[in-house]
């Protein structure tokens, strides 16, 4: 209840034994999907999050994760689902 949705994008850096990673938090509506491309090159793997407590949400989130793994620039990197 108390969570609300990303808004645009958060950047996250985190370091751990020695190592840096930058983590992006990209919001899932509609309207920012289409920043997504902007960071699929440069990217190692991903973590796509879907709410299922939406149930109305879900065949939108299906539709969007389809198209996300079609681009050839996530072909062959790890997602966590």
């Amino acid at each position: 209840k108390d969570t609300s949705p990303t808004v645009g994008f958060e950047p996250h850096d985190i370091k751990f034994l020695k190592k840096s990673l930058t983590i992006y938090d990209l919001g899932g509506s509609v309207r920012v999907r289409d920043i997504w491309k902007h960071y699929l090159a440069e990217s190692s793997g991903f973590v796509f999050v879907v709410d299922s407590s939406n149930k109305s949400r879900l065949s939108e989130n299906k539709l969007a994760f389809h198209s996300f793994i079609e681009n050839e620039k996530v072909s062959g990197k790890p997602i966590l689902l």
